[in-house]
């Protein structure tokens, strides 16, 4: 699915197609799926997608923060991301 995210806006398709198939059939969002979709949403530019897949994560790993933080200074909000960060590691 990463590589969807690399094929424009057919990529994007394709890529929330997949989510809303593991979303309709209740699939777990586990840390490696919830990563590649927060992956593909911040290469895509859709930044709030991309965190609130995020948040839906009950395990997040060194990975999928990186992903989030880059992708999101990618798109000029990386402020925000490592605000949000430091909010996770202090609680």
């Amino acid at each position: 699915m990463v590589g969807c995210a690399h094929m424009g806006s057919i990529g994007l398709l394709l890529g929330k197609s997949i989510h809303g198939f593991i979303a309709k059939n209740g699939w777990v969002l586990n840390v490696e799926l919830g990563t590649v979709l927060v992956d593909m949403y911040a290469k895509c530019g859709i930044l709030k997608i991309a965190s609130w897949v995020f948040d839906m994560l009950q395990d997040r790993n060194v990975k999928s923060w990186t992903i989030l933080i880059c992708g999101s200074a990618q798109h000029d909000y990386g402020k925000e991301a490592l605000f949000m960060f430091e909010i996770e590691t202090m609680v």
